[in-house]
């Protein structure tokens, strides 16, 4: 038997493939989604963490694509939420820089 362990990675990429028509959606009836694309920055941003999600962008941006310059202006709200979901890689690399605690006792 193999161990499968790219579930939590296929279950953003759905999460983000089904959120991207409702934003779509929005940016074509000229309305402004307030949370909604700070919430795939910050999905977007966690996927990234847990597993490189660079072959599912392409899909999500031809979801996206008929939207035209509706899903762009929304890019700037959306991008701290996106950094902020990278965090988690952030603490990773410094806690990876600190050296390993010895709690043997060396009497």
């Amino acid at each position: 038997m193999i161990a499968e362990v790219y579930t939590l990675n296929a279950f953003v990429v759905l999460v983000l493939l089904a959120l991207a028509p409702r934003w779509r959606a929005l940016a074509l009836a000229e309305r402004r989604p307030t949370r909604l694309p700070a919430a795939m920055g910050l999905i977007f941003g966690l996927g990234l963490c847990n597993h490189w999600l660079l072959l599912s962008t392409p899909a999500i941006v031809l979801v996206l694509w008929p939207a035209g310059g509706q899903v762009p202006r929304a890019l700037p709200r959306t991008l701290p939420w996106l950094l902020l979901g990278l965090l988690p890689c952030a603490r990773i690399v410094l806690r990876s820089q600190q050296p390993i605690p010895n709690f043997a006792s060396t009497r």
